[in-house]
C-alpha cells in the first residue's frame, strides 16, 4: 500500500501538469484561425523535479518499507534496489537511483501512454491545421543537478518527446551574436535524455543566454530585460519561422520545418553524438 501511494503520488504530480498543458494547447489549436506556430515552453513535466520531491520523500518512506518487509510483504524489486542506493551509496549515485526509478515508474504507467498519445494526436492535429509545434527542450535549473553536477540530459520531456513537436534546445552566443563560429551549447539546456537512440535531442539549437525580451510582464512596460532558458530559445525560433512563412506562404509545417533544418549549422567541435542529429540556428 505505502509503494502504491508513492507511485501515486508521482504520477498524480506529473499527470496534472501534462493535463494542463494540453487544455491550454488544444484550446488554441481548435481557434478558428490558429496561428502559424504554437510555443509551448512552460513544460513542467521535468524528471529531474519529480525525481527531487521523491528524493525528498524517501527518508520518510524508508522505515515504513522496512515495517513491511519485517510483516512479510513483498516489496517491489525496483523500490528495493532504490532504498539500497539511497541509503549505501554516494551523493551522485543516490540520486542517479532516484530518476531512474520515477523514469521506470512513468514509463509503466499505462496513463502516461495514454496522455502521451493524446499529446501526439493534439499536435498532428495543429500540424493538419497548418500550425508548427515548438516545444522548450528544458533546463537543469535543479539544486540536486547542480550540487552533484549532474548533466542536463537527465531531463524528460514528454511533450517535445512527440515526433509532431520541433523540440528547442539552447545555445550560448558567448557574448558574440554576430558570430556563429564560436556558439556554445547552453550548460543548462536538455540535450537528449537518451544519446544512443537520440531520444529528447533537440531538433535545433537557439539563443538562450541573456536573450533580450519584453519587461511588460515585469510591470516595467516599454522596457528591455534579459533572461535565460529554452522557455526563450522556442519563441526566438518562432520568430525565425514567421519570418520564413511570411518569405513563402503557401508553406506548410513540414516545409517549414525543413527549411530551419537546413539553415543549422554545426562547429567542427561539436559533440559526436549531436552531429547530424541538430545544430545551431544560423
Amino acid at each position: 500500500r505505502t509503494e502504491a501511494q508513492f507511485r501515486r503520488m508521482i504520477l498524480d504530480d506529473f499527470l496534472s501538469d501534462f493535463t494542463k498543458i494540453q487544455r491550454e494547447t488544444k484550446a488554441i489549436v481548435e481557434r478558428p484561425n490558429p496561428p502559424d506556430v504554437l510555443v509551448i515552453a512552460l513544460t513542467m513535466e521535468r524528471l529531474l523535479e519529480y525525481s527531487s520531491l521523491v528524493y525528498e520523500s524517501l527518508p520518510n518512506l524508508i522505515p515504513m518499507v522496512r515495517r513491511s518487509e519485517a510483516e512479510g510483504c513483498p516489496v517491489d524489486p525496483s523500490l528495493q534496489k532504490l532504498i539500497g542506493a539511497f541509503t549505501t551509496g554516494e551523493p551522485e549515485k543516490r540520486f542517479r537511483a532516484v530518476i531512474d526509478y520515477v523514469d521506470k515508474v512513468l514509463d509503466e504507467s499505462p496513463e502516461l501512454q495514454e496522455a502521451k498519445a493524446r499529446n501526439d494526436a493534439l499536435l498532428w492535429q495543429a500540424r493538419r491545421r497548418g500550425v508548427v509545434p515548438l516545444v522548450s527542450a528544458g533546463n537543469s535549473e535543479n539544486q540536486y543537478a547542480w550540487n552533484l553536477r549532474l548533466r542536463p540530459d537527465a531531463v524528460l520531456n514528454f511533450i517535445g518527446d512527440s515526433p509532431a513537436a520541433v523540440l528547442v534546445g539552447g545555445s550560448d552566443a558567448n557574448r558574440s551574436p554576430e558570430r556563429l563560429d564560436d556558439d556554445r551549447l547552453a550548460a543548462f539546456s536538455n540535450l537528449g535524455v537518451d544519446r544512443q537512440t537520440g531520444r529528447g535531442i533537440p531538433d535545433v539549437l537557439a539563443p538562450a543566454i541573456l536573450v533580450p525580451i519584453d519587461a511588460g510582464f515585469l510591470d516595467r512596460p516599454n522596457e528591455r530585460a534579459f533572461n535565460n532558458g529554452t522557455s526563450l530559445s522556442a519563441p526566438y525560433v518562432a520568430g525565425v519561422l514567421l519570418r520564413m512563412k511570411q518569405a513563402n506562404p503557401q508553406a506548410t509545417p513540414d516545409d517549414l520545418e525543413r527549411m530551419l533544418k537546413a539553415s543549422l549549422v554545426a562547429p567542427p567541435d561539436f559533440p559526436a553524438q549531436l552531429r547530424g542529429k541538430t545544430g545551431f540556428l544560423n
